[in-house]
């Protein structure tokens, strides 16, 4: 071997083992591991069925190693499957609202040519905007401070999320033997919900007894009213406005001029007041709706009795309030998102062959989806969607098109094409339903 080929060798040696260095992020699961994971709970099952018809079998179940999410400045690769040359990203780690977001830079498939936030700067303070190479000219732009700083804001962000991946990192306390999902009773604000333990989703309970209320009185009945209460108008009220409409509240709304809190002014006396007497005013998430009174007895006994007197199935019977942690409840961290493989052009360009070259780089991507799974959300589905087969816009409905009521109208190929689509998706994933009930019958499951 020349001495050349040697030194080419020894640089492919060191460039390989660089490139193995790098932390994956994708830790890959067995077919057994996969198989027993997603026949726990028939959701997951038949989410895989659907994502598996909607990309064509371009799909697995892994996990993701939140270890290199963490990396801060590092290096780290995703091979969404072994086929595929491994996306390689900057990490910046997780952090953003809540820290459950985790933040790459682009290094391989970067769209270059992107100023940076300094180089906008340095455009303005030369009079010229960075978007007049895109707009296709020179021509400077006089605007006021605001508006320039929310110029500056918007180019930052549109040019800021060509190279940039992020991901959701979740937080999920689980019952790690029956997978359920439970309410933390060492946070304080679960005590004001309750959780379906089987899907994850929360219901805030007052907002219940205002809905309650609703309904009840939708259905020509009159709100039961065997509690009367009393409550001091938060101060936390003062910023919901005129807080008029409360019917049958004694007294008109103002303000007052100093602080600006609403002030209830009794007709009869005359005296300012900060009480709605004989309500109860109930704060939701921005909502406030006054309440003629709390009645007896549990919201959620009295929400289910309801629809049940009227015929109504309710999935309220499933919900529970906080209670206490069994041994066997842990924290489970979940990944969900989308890396492409390559950056996406944040304008098109006015020079109409740019266009079309931007235009045909964005369809050439690649998008791989991570999704978590629901019950064991420590493990996702990665996928790649078909573009034949799935069409986020359905132009029209052909499923529910009656050409009596809409003579106007008719599908066109393209909605015929997705009607057929969606038939052969619906039959697929029942398919994979009833070989799920076979096997359970089979084994004696439930």
């Amino acid at each position: 071997m020349t001495r050349f080929a040697s030194v080419l060798l020894l640089f492919f040696i060191a460039g390989t083992q660089a490139a193995m260095a790098q932390a994956e992020l994708v830790i890959p699961v067995t077919d057994a591991e996969a198989q027993q994971v997603l026949q726990f709970d028939e959701a997951d099952e038949l989410s895989h069925a659907d994502l598996s018809w909607k990309s064509s079998g371009r799909i697995r179940v892994a996990k993701i190693n939140l270890a290199a999410l963490r990396l801060n400045g590092e290096y780290v690769q995703f091979t969404p499957f072994p086929d595929v040359e491994p996306i390689v990203m900057i990490s910046h780690g997780i952090g953003g609202e809540y820290g459950r977001t985790w933040t790459g830079e682009r290094y391989t498939g970067r769209i270059e040519g992107i100023p940076t936030a300094a180089e906008i700067e340095q455009e303005f303070a030369r009079g010229i905007t960075p978007m007049a190479t895109h707009l296709g000219t020179d021509q400077s732009i006089e605007v006021s401070d605001g508006m320039l700083a929310s110029i500056k804001q918007t180019l930052n962000e549109e040019f800021g999320r060509v190279n940039k991946v992020t991901l959701s990192v979740g937080n999920i306390l689980m019952d790690a033997r029956t997978r359920e999902f439970l309410l933390d009773p060492d946070l304080q604000e679960n005590e004001s919900f309750l959780i379906n333990p089987k899907t994850g989703n929360k219901k805030y309970i007052k907002g219940l007894e205002a809905s309650y209320k609703w309904l009840v009185e939708k259905a020509g009945d009159e709100y039961p009213c065997e509690k009367r209460n009393t409550r001091t108008l938060e101060i936390a009220l003062e910023e919901r406005g005129n807080m008029g409409g409360f019917g049958g509240a004694a007294g008109s709304n103002q303000a007052d001029p100093k602080t600006g809190r609403p002030e209830f002014v009794d007709d009869k006396t005359g005296h300012v007041t900060n009480s709605l007497k004989g309500y109860v005013v109930e704060s939701s998430h921005g909502a406030t709706v006054a309440l003629p009174c709390k009645p007896e007895g549990d919201v959620i006994d009295r929400m289910i009795a309801f629809r049940e007197a009227h015929g109504e199935e309710s999935d309220f019977k499933d919900y529970e309030r906080v209670k206490k942690l069994p041994p066997s409840a842990d924290y489970f961290e979940s990944v969900g998102g989308m890396i492409a493989d390559k950056g996406s052009h944040p304008f098109q360009a006015s020079d109409p062959a740019q266009a079309e070259k931007n235009l045909k780089h964005n369809q050439s991507v690649r998008n791989y989806r991570i999704s978590p799974l629901l019950r064991h959300p420590e493990y996702v589905l990665i996928y790649e969607l078909d573009k034949d087969r799935y069409h986020e816009m359905r132009t029209f409905d052909v499923h529910s098109y009656d050409p009596e009521n809409l003579p106007e109208f008719e599908p066109t190929g393209l909605d015929r094409k997705h009607e057929r689509l969606r038939k052969e998706n619906e039959a697929h994933v029942e398919a994979a339903k009833a070989r799920r009930d076979a096997r359970n019958k089979s084994r004696g499951d439930k």
